[in-house]
């Protein structure tokens, strides 16, 4: 991706109501040509209610850490409900229920989950197994999962990560409608990577 840097009861429910609402949305395969607008820079990216309006697919805007942002668009929507998004330059992230579960043609290092699917559809805990790139190399992860109510009524949840053989250990968050469509989530991806924060944007047909 091309950036301008500076040095409790949810389980089971939330994969069937994000695919009932996935048939809605608009992916760039169903857009020819494909129009991603990418906008990327140092500052924040304000996306205003005429920009949603324009823009003909659903989106999410990228965050990593304070260094670079951009929007990327939703390219394809997977039988196992993995979203694709891709970037105007082929930088592509795959989510699923919000979460990041593969990235491809990251510049600074990348990650494959390869459990990821596993995520919010049956244990608080368990554990994932990922391949991290750049450097090359193969984790294994603790995770446990918390849920609560933020003020606005929407699904917050925790995930709690720990990496087995060397120290990475981390808190993520995914915040959900109360039906349980992603809104925004934290999430660190990578040892060599900032935070990545993911706002979503979906559009209906």
């Amino acid at each position: 991706m091309i950036f301008t840097t500076k040095r409790s009861i949810f389980l089971g429910l939330v994969l069937p109501l994000l695919a009932s609402c996935s048939l809605n949305y608009n992916t760039a395969s169903q857009v020819i040509p494909v129009v991603s607008a990418s906008i990327f820079g140092v500052d924040d990216i304000d996306v205003t209610d005429e920009m949603i309006m324009k823009r003909r697919l659903s989106f999410v805007k990228i965050n990593f850490g304070k260094s670079a942002v951009g929007l990327m668009s939703l390219l394809s929507i997977s039988s196992n409900n993995v979203y694709e998004w891709i970037s105007e330059d082929d930088v592509r992230i795959y989510t699923f229920n919000g979460k990041i579960i593969k990235t491809l043609n990251l510049n600074d290092g990348g990650i494959s989950i390869q459990n990821g699917t596993a995520f919010l559809e049956k244990e608080i805990n368990g554990i994932y197994d990922i391949n991290l790139h750049q450097p090359e190399a193969f984790v294994t992860q603790d995770y446990s999962i918390s849920k609560e109510l933020d003020e606005s009524g929407n699904i917050l949840i925790k995930e709690f990560v720990k990496t087995n053989g060397f120290k990475w250990e981390y808190t993520n968050t995914y915040l959900y409608s109360d039906e349980l469509v992603p809104i925004q989530s934290e999430q660190e991806i990578h040892p060599n990577i900032p935070k990545v924060k993911l706002t979503f944007y979906f559009k209906n047909n």
